[in-house]
C-alpha cells in the first residue's frame, strides 16, 4: 500500500553474501577444522583453496586435504565438511574465522569464480546504478546489497522494511544447464536471463518485465517456481503491506563451488532490463 503523497518506490535487491567455511578447532601439525556457512557440497572440497579473514584483518591462505589415490585404495567415498582438514601451513586461527573459495578467471565471453551466486547479482545493481545516474525518475530508487542469504534469507526482510519499497527486482543466479542436467530447472548460459513465474512473484509486475523485456530485445526464459523460491523475494514479497516483486535471474553453472561459471552476456542482459524498467517507467510506458 503507497502511502499518500510519495513517489512510487522501486527497489533492486541482490544478496552479496556467499556460502563459505568457519573454524571450529586447530589441531596438531599445523591444520583447522571448519564447518560449512551454508549449502556446500562436500564432494568440492579436497584440495579447494580458501581464504581465511582472521580477526585483525589479516588473510590467512588454505587448502583443504585430499589424500593422494595411492593412499585411499581408490575410495571415492566422501567425508562432511566437519571431517576435512583444512592445512594453513602452521597457522592457528581462532575459532568463529570464517573463510571463502580462492579463485577467478574472466575473458570477454566467460567468467569463472567462487561465489558468483549472487555476486552477478550485486554487479547488475551496481552497473544499473552508474547508468541511471544522472537519469530523471519520477520513481524513487532504491538499492538493497543484502546479507546473510545463504544462511536463511535474513538479511531482506529488514532491509526492504527500512525501504518502504512498493515494487522490487530480486537479481539472483539460477542453475545453467550442464551435460548432466534436464528439465524445466536449469537454462542455457549465453542466451539470457530469466524471469520467474510463481506464487512468490506479482503476477502483474512479472507481466511488466516481461513486456520490458521483449519491446528491447533482451533474451529470457521463463522460469517456473511453482513454491518458493529459495531466494530474497519470498520474504520482501511479504514486508509490511506486502511489496509487488519480481524475480530476475543470471544462469550460473557449478553453483556453490569454488569454480561457478556465468556468461558475462547474461549478465549484461540482466543490467539491461532494470535499466529500460525505470526509464520506460518514467516515459509512462
Amino acid at each position: 500500500m503507497q502511502t499518500p503523497n510519495k513517489n512510487t518506490t522501486l527497489l533492486f535487491d541482490a544478496h552479496l553474501d556467499t556460502v563459505g567455511v568457519i573454524v571450529t578447532e586447530n589441531c596438531p601439525g599445523g591444520f583447522v577444522k571448519a564447518a560449512k556457512l551454508g549449502s556446500i557440497d562436500p564432494r568440492t572440497l579436497p584440495a579447494a583453496e580458501l581464504t581465511f579473514t582472521a580477526p585483525d584483518g589479516t588473510r590467512v591462505f588454505g587448502v583443504v586435504n585430499a589424500l593422494a589415490p595411492h593412499l585411499t585404495g581408490g575410495s571415492g567415498e566422501m567425508s562432511k565438511v566437519e571431517d576435512l582438514y583444512i592445512d594453513t601451513g602452521g597457522v592457528e586461527l581462532p575459532a568463529g574465522t570464517p573463510g571463502v573459495f580462492r579463485q577467478l578467471t574472466a575473458d570477454n565471453v566467460q567468467l569463472s569464480a567462487p561465489y558468483l551466486d549472487n555476486r552477478v547479482g550485486c554487479a547488475v545493481l551496481l552497473d544499473v546504478m552508474r547508468r541511471l545516474n544522472d537519469t530523471a525518475s519520477g520513481l524513487d530508487l532504491a538499492y538493497l546489497f543484502s546479507t546473510q542469504e545463504e544462511v536463511g534469507l535474513r538479511g531482506a526482510g529488514p532491509g526492504a522494511y527500512s525501504a518502504e519499497a512498493d515494487y522490487c527486482v530480486v537479481v539472483d543466479a539460477t542453475f545453467a544447464k550442464s551435460p548432466f542436467d534436464s528439465g524445466y530447472e536449469t537454462f542455457t548460459a549465453g542466451a539470457g536471463i530469466t524471469i520467474a513465474v510463481g506464487p512468490n512473484m506479482h503476477r502483474g509486475f512479472t507481466a511488466k518485465l516481461r513486456a520490458v523485456a521483449e519491446r528491447h530485445g533482451i533474451p529470457y526464459s521463463v522460469e517456473v517456481l511453482h513454491s518458493s523460491s529459495g531466494t530474497n523475494a519470498e520474504r520482501i514479497q511479504l514486508s509490511r503491506f506486502g511489496v509487488a516483486t519480481a524475480l530476475v535471474s543470471v544462469p550460473v553453472r557449478y553453483m556453490h563451488t569454488p569454480a561457478e561459471f556465468a556468461d558475462p552476456r547474461d549478465i549484461q542482459a540482466a543490467s539491461d532490463l532494470l535499466y529500460y524498467l525505470v526509464t520506460d517507467w518514467s516515459d509512462g510506458e
